[in-house]
Order: structure tokens, then C-alpha cells, then sequence
């Protein structure tokens, strides 16, 4: 759930879908989540306060530009998110070869990385497709 979302915001779009997207894509590629707390009170707040936790500590196999990527999905603020889903895509394929670390020496696992990276793309176009294309339900009105 987005800090927005959590806080009861009137205005959502689809970057509050952006931001979890971004943490599903955190937990895909760190293999754990991005936040934990013992309650769910606690870990929205961790959502709402905490910066993102570098990707590259836990996994450092994973490309900067697609860390720089994923954190700035996961922005508090929406204005900070990309504006679109296909901006987001757009931003996982791009090729990272500025302000980068050097390329390691191929060996096998780096001869694996582009059908990683193929797939990794493909899970990630088909999943900024449903959240995109899926009807929103209208927020009920009741008093409490």
C-alpha cells in the first residue's frame, strides 16, 4: 500500500500502483520485502517514513539504473514517482552505461544475466499491463 493510500488520500492514480509495484518488484529482486514491522500500523509507517533500503546491499548483482529504478517507484511523494507505467518500463530497459560501476568479466552466471534480464522485463511489462488495464472499484462512502 502507497504512504498516500495508507494516510486515506483522496487523489490516487496510478502512481499509488507504481509504488507497489516497485515493492513487489523490490521483494522479486532482493527476495525479501522492503519493509517488516510486527504490526501492519508499524510497517505502514515504515512504508510512510523510512527510506528505501539500497537493493545493491542485499543483491548486488542488480544493475544500478534498475535500483535507481525501483527506488524511485517507491518515492513517498507521488509527484516524485514516474508519471506512467511505461515510463517506469521504459526506465528498466534503458541502458545503464553512465555513472555506473565497471562491467564485472563475463563468466557463466553473467552469460545467464540476459535471459534473466529478458525475463525480468517480460514479468514486468505484464504486470504494469494489469495494473494499468484493471478496472478500479469506487472507494465506498460510509460514516463512521
Amino acid at each position: 500500500m502507497s504512504p498516500e493510500q495508507a494516510a486515506a488520500g483522496r487523489q490516487l492514480d496510478g502512481r499509488s500502483d507504481l509504488y507497489a509495484f516497485g515493492c513487489v518488484l523490490y521483494e522479486m529482486l532482493a527476495g525479501q520485502p522492503p519493509f517488516s514491522a510486527p504490526t501492519p500500523q508499524g510497517l505502514l509507517a515504515r512504508h510512510a517514513l523510512d527510506p528505501v533500503p539500497p537493493l545493491r546491499t542485499v543483491r548486488d548483482t542488480v544493475p544500478i539504473a534498475v535500483e535507481q529504478s525501483v527506488v524511485r517507484a517507491m518515492a513517498k511523494a507521488p509527484a516524485d514517482r514516474f508519471p506512467t507505467a511505461a515510463a517506469f518500463a521504459q526506465a528498466l530497459v534503458a541502458p545503464s552505461g553512465s555513472g555506473g560501476t565497471p562491467a564485472p568479466t563475463p563468466g557463466p552466471r553473467a552469460r545467464r544475466w540476459p535471459v534473466a534480464a529478458a525475463a525480468l522485463v517480460a514479468v514486468v511489462a505484464l504486470g504494469l499491463g494489469v495494473l494499468v488495464l484493471r478496472p478500479r472499484p469506487k472507494a465506498p462512502h460510509c460514516a463512521i
